[in-house]
């Protein structure tokens, strides 16, 4: 684990180099740190082979509700696989009761496999800008203030909300799991990708992981478990919850 770590940190410096003018208003790096990560995980043939099967058979589409309400609230869900968390449904779906009205909005990639470090990013790019056209088409921000959405680390979600920002809104996201700050694993991902206004967090310990790792406290606020918002009683402050998704 250390030396896929290390290897993570060491691609990471080299992305500060990464530029490009599609992408001018954005940080690319935070966009690809997800998949610098899984890219330690395959070797540099396989990495070859599965960006040739991503380029060829990559596809992405976009679902906007028909009922698309005019309320200040978007919800963007990005599926990029066949395997959902079982817990992504009910966290979102708990959040959804304090938003009403809200618009509903689909962003399903077609995702197979994955490359060879330049290439392997160079093709998320390539997922990534068709993202941010297909946003603008659909003019998915238009006249809304706030974004609610299930993550933030892996590449579409994080465009999203970068794309969100620059639109203007507020972005929303649920704690999921338990991540621990300590620069050896996964999680830190979740750190270095962390790029929401507003974190429902479920307790105080994993606040201290995220201010551990130099994420704004400003930004964090612990509700409670998420996946309990509606059986748990005493739910700590459900008005907190409402005054955080209503803040202007």
């Amino acid at each position: 684990m250390d030396n896929l770590f290390d290897s993570y940190e060491n691609d990471k410096i080299k992305l500060n180099n990464l530029k490009s003018k599609d992408f001018i208003d954005y940080d690319m790096q935070k966009m690809l740190y997800n998949d610098v990560w899984h890219m330690q995980e395959i070797k540099g043939l396989q990495r070859i082979i599965r960006a040739v099967v991503q380029v060829i058979c990559n596809g992405i589409e976009v679902s906007v509700c028909t009922d698309n309400s005019a309320g200040e609230f978007v919800v963007v869900e990005v599926k990029d696989s066949d395997i959902k968390r079982a817990d992504n449904d009910t966290i979102m779906n708990n959040l959804f009761d304090y938003i009403h009205p809200y618009g509903h909005v689909l962003i399903k990639v077609f995702k197979n496999l994955s490359l060879s470090k330049r290439i392997f990013l160079c093709q998320r790019l390539i997922v990534v800008k068709e993202v941010i056209d297909l946003l603008d088409e659909y003019k998915i921000f238009d006249s809304r203030k706030k974004l609610l959405i299930f993550q933030e680390h892996d590449t579409v979600s994080n465009t999203v909300i970068q794309k969100a920002h620059i639109s203007g809104l507020k972005v929303v996201s649920p704690q999921h799991s338990s991540p621990i700050y300590n620069n050896r694993d996964f999680f830190q991902v979740f750190f270095d990708a962390f790029s929401c206004d507003y974190k429902l967090l479920w307790n105080e310990f994993t606040k201290r992981q995220f201010t551990a790792a130099g994420i704004n406290e400003e930004k964090l606020y612990v509700v409670g478990n998420t996946k309990k918002l509606k059986s748990e009683k005493n739910f700590k402050n459900n008005a907190c919850i409402h005054n955080i998704l209503m803040i202007q």
